[in-house]
């Protein structure tokens, strides 16, 4: 029990944000990440050696999101979430001081356009973003998570930043 708290505290993290970027709610997020951390912990036994344990931990969180999306839509994202905190997608910096206000206020207005973009996504593309960019995963691994084909991976990625590039035309 004790190496097993050492592991929630270790991905706890982790496994919340790729669920709060998938679901774009914090409470949900919250509990499916509970959820993810029991599933686990029940199946345990089950982990097979040669996959990462992250990557088991991750494909048990994003079949969860699944689960939930086929229940009901993800919830509507607030207009007044500031991005940089908790919610955002991508890590962005904007402690650059060497921007104005004005010039911090456009960033932070493009920022948003960018996450609503990413959280309008279909689920199939969303959380293949996600995986990829917020977790820095390789294709292999994301192939490990979701369990498709590597080419799946790449054409989902690709349609993904197809949708966004028309979404973000007037930032780009």
């Amino acid at each position: 029990r004790q190496s097993y708290a050492l592991l929630v505290k270790k991905y706890e993290k982790p496994v919340f944000n790729i669920i709060y970027r998938l679901t774009g709610d914090f409470e949900i997020a919250d509990d499916i990440t509970q959820e993810t951390f029991l599933k686990a912990y029940r199946s345990l036994r089950q982990v097979r050696a040669e996959f990462k344990f992250s990557n088991w931990l991750f494909k048990i969180a994003t079949n969860l999101c699944r689960d939930q999306f086929k229940k009901k839509e993800p919830a509507a994202i607030s207009l007044n979430e500031s991005i940089g905190v908790a919610g955002s997608v991508i890590p962005f910096d904007d402690s650059n001081n060497s921007l104005d206000p004005e010039e911090k206020l456009a960033l932070k207005e493009e920022q948003k356009q960018v996450l609503d973009a990413i959280r309008s996504l279909p689920f199939v593309y969303r959380k293949i973003i996600v995986l990829r960019y917020t977790q820095d995963l390789t294709y292999k691994e994301i192939t490990d998570i979701l369990k498709i084909p590597m080419g799946r991976v790449k054409v989902q990625l690709h349609r993904a930043h197809k949708i966004l590039r028309n979404e973000l035309t007037n930032i780009l």
